[in-house]
This record gives structure tokens, C-alpha cells and sequence, in this order.
């Protein structure tokens, strides 16, 4: 049977128990809430036995709880402070932070929200811990780039003249070597990083333009522009092509081709058949060797195509279809589903 010294502190150290391992519960709750992550923390059990006939406490039963305590606590503290040195290094300004719990009971400092899985496979340069910045308080950016110029950060009250005799460079070419800095100097600006000009960093050559291309004016005057007709003809030689379609009056038409030198002015020519049938040409010139088709249909007239506005075919099979000037002169005669008829012209 226990004594009643020994059965006080099994209880004792069982409350105790009990308040650590409440605390490390809340701790952990209070942070997954908070900053959306899930910090899994091994909690180590520890059973105590009961010791018959003792009036001791079980040994290692509070060292082991302590112990479990603070690697937790040493564990989530260097998780902090890697994760504030990979932000800082990766420039990102007043991370999000969540409570952590400190020796002093205060909760003001936090870890950074940066998710686990951002940070993993992240490494870090060689000279991640130089950013540049001044230098013994001269101002010159030690983070250069490899081009053999050196950089320098404007501070309050410096001007483009004081710059130049610091550093006993030409002004002109501190100018023209900075292109973010006008021909005045009047847009300089504090923390702004400009290049200090040396022998091995100079502004690039000017480039030289091509020369624009010298305009010789012509001499002002009078032009006339003169279009040379084709000539009219004189002894027309429109022949009757040939007659395709007839008695199709969709697609029933006759063609006609000029092969004279001359252009020939169809205005009141007709072209008739034996049964009365009249089509009178509208004004229009055909010109040398060029075909003009007359179709029996309801159509548009066009340049190559005349219509004679007829709802039956005009044209059958036997029909004499004759083409006449306007003098009523026959200038050529076909038969329908025959050939052209040869007046020996």
C-alpha cells in the first residue's frame, strides 16, 4: 500500500502533468487557428507507475516532462528563425506573423504565414547576406554588377556637381552615362542609384545617324495628261460568235466579238431573228477583239454582259439570227444550232 507522503505527490505530479501537456495543446490549437498551418508536435507520453512501499517519487517522471517542454519550445523557436531569414532574404517586407509564446508570458512576436511547402527546396545564394547598402559610411553600392562600373546611392543635399567632384569624374559624363538623370540634373532623388563613370565604364558612343536622303524638286509648271482612245473603227467587223442554250432561257445567250483594230460604238445596233424579234444594244462600246454576251433573261447589264429582259427563250433550233448598225447595214448572220453565215466581208 502506498503511504499517503507518496500517494500527495503521485497526484502532484499527475497535475502537473496534466497543466503542461493543457498548455502545450492550447499552444499549438492557437497557432494552427491563426496562421492556417499545422505545426505537428510529438508529445512524448510518460506513464507513471506506483511505487508500493515508497516514499519516494517516481524517478525522471518531471525531468522527462520538462525536457519534452522545451525541445518543443526550441524547436518552434528555430523554425522561426528560419523562416525570418529566408524572408529577409527574399525581401519580403513585415511578413504576417502569428502568437508565439515567449518566457515572459508576452505573445507579441509571431512566425511568418509563408506556407511550409514555399520554403522547402529554397536555396539560399552565397551572398545572400550582402544586399548592398553603404559602406563605411562612403554610400558606394557594394552589390555592383559585373560591368566594371561602380554605383552609388544619392543621399540628402547631393547634386549631380557635388557627385562629379567627389569622385573626380567628368560631368558631362556622369550625365550621359546615367540615363535616368536629365540633361539638367533636376530629377535627381534620394536613395536613387546611379553609375560612377571611370576608365573602365564609360558611356556608350554616340550613334551616328544616316544622312536623310536629299530631295530634288522638280521644276513647277503646267502638266497635261493626254489619253489616246483606241481608234473607232471604220469598217466594223462584229461577227456572231456562236449561240449557246437556246430555248434554255436561263442560260440562253448569243455572243458577239469585235475583231476589228478599232473600238466600235454599239449604240442602236439590233440584233433580230425572222419572227419579229428585236434586241436594240444600249450605249456601249466593244472594245477591239473583247465578247459581249446578250442573254435572253431578266438580268443587270454589265460591261461584258447585256440582258434582254425576256420571260420565254427567243431562240430556236433553224432560226436566222441577224446583227445590223444602225444604218440597218447587216454586219453578220448565224443560224441557230448551225454556223456563222459568211457575207464575204
Amino acid at each position: 500500500m502506498m503511504t499517503r507522503r507518496a500517494l500527495v505527490g503521485f497526484i502532484l505530479i499527475n497535475v502537473f502533468v496534466s497543466i503542461v501537456v493543457a498548455v502545450l495543446i492550447i499552444v499549438i490549437w492557437s497557432s494552427t487557428t491563426e496562421s492556417g498551418q499545422t505545426i505537428v508536435t510529438r508529445i512524448v507520453p510518460i506513464t507513471v507507475e506506483s511505487q508500493a512501499n515508497t516514499n519516494q517519487l517516481p524517478s525522471g517522471a518531471l525531468e522527462g516532462t520538462v525536457g519534452v517542454l522545451t525541445a518543443t519550445i526550441d524547436a518552434q523557436q528555430e523554425r522561426i528563425q528560419t523562416q525570418e531569414s529566408v524572408l529577409s532574404t527574399l525581401g519580403l517586407l513585415e511578413p504576417t506573423r502569428t502568437p508565439q509564446p515567449s518566457s515572459s508570458g508576452n505573445t507579441s512576436g509571431g512566425i511568418p504565414t509563408l506556407p511550409p511547402e514555399v520554403l522547402q527546396g529554397i536555396t539560399l545564394p552565397a551572398s545572400a547576406g550582402n544586399t548592398g547598402g553603404s559602406t563605411n559610411g562612403s554610400n558606394i553600392n557594394s552589390g555592383t554588377v559585373d560591368d566594371g562600373c561602380t554605383r552609388y546611392i544619392v543621399t540628402t543635399g547631393d547634386t549631380c556637381i557635388l557627385i562629379a567632384e567627389r569622385f573626380e569624374v567628368d560631368l558631362e559624363t556622369l550625365i550621359s552615362i546615367n540615363s535616368g538623370i536629365n540633361s539638367n540634373c533636376t530629377n535627381l532623388r534620394v536613395d536613387q542609384e546611379i553609375i560612377i563613370p571611370s576608365e573602365s565604364c564609360q558611356p556608350p558612343p554616340t550613334a551616328t545617324l544616316a544622312p536623310s536622303p536629299t530631295r530634288t524638286p522638280f521644276p513647277i509648271g503646267t502638266f497635261s495628261i493626254t489619253n489616246t482612245p483606241a481608234p473607232t473603227a471604220t469598217n466594223a467587223e462584229v461577227t456572231i460568235v456562236q449561240i449557246l442554250s437556246y430555248g434554255d432561257i436561263t442560260n440562253e445567250r448569243v455572243e458577239l466579238r469585235n475583231t476589228s483594230n478599232g473600238v466600235v460604238e454599239m449604240a442602236g445596233w439590233t440584233l433580230q431573228d425572222d419572227d419579229g424579234n428585236v434586241f436594240i444594244f444600249p450605249d456601249i462600246r466593244l472594245q477591239p477583239q473583247a465578247i459581249i454576251r446578250i442573254f435572253s433573261r431578266v438580268g443587270d447589264n454589265t460591261a461584258g454582259a447585256l440582258y434582254w429582259n425576256q420571260q420565254v427563250p427567243v431562240w430556236q433550233e433553224g432560226d436566222i439570227v441577224t446583227l445590223l448598225n444602225p444604218s440597218g447595214e447587216v454586219q453578220a448572220s448565224y443560224e441557230v444550232g448551225g454556223q456563222a453565215i459568211n457575207f464575204g466581208q
